[in-house]
């Protein structure tokens, strides 16, 4: 009997001025081809302000990220659940998430 993938949603922060992501989108989801234990799904990016500081040019600080993770994964899901009853559909699953940066 096959196993159910583990569903990964993955948040792609813009990566650099002009950048054109993809190819990076490309390779994530092919990696739902090439084995079967995650499936990677792309989700909208947010105009969240911890995806602002993820996008900026300077580094971010590693400790204000992690503590402001949490809040910031309530509003993200907030944000999905209030975008899939604009469609009238049921909210997603919950589902891990990760937020890719430069």
């Amino acid at each position: 009997m096959p196993q159910t993938p583990v569903s990964i949603g993955v948040v792609i922060a813009p990566l650099a001025t002009g950048d054109d992501s993809r190819a990076l989108k490309y390779l994530i989801l092919q990696q739902n081809t090439v084995q079967p234990s995650f499936e990677f799904q792309l989700i909208p990016v947010s105009n969240d302000s911890l995806i602002q500081q993820l996008s900026y040019d300077k580094t971010p600080n590693r400790n204000e990220i992690e503590d402001a993770m949490p809040a910031f994964l309530n509003r993200y899901r907030e944000s999905l659940a209030e975008l899939a009853a604009g469609y009238e559909l049921p909210p997603a699953p919950t589902f891990p998430i990760v937020v890719l940066s430069a």
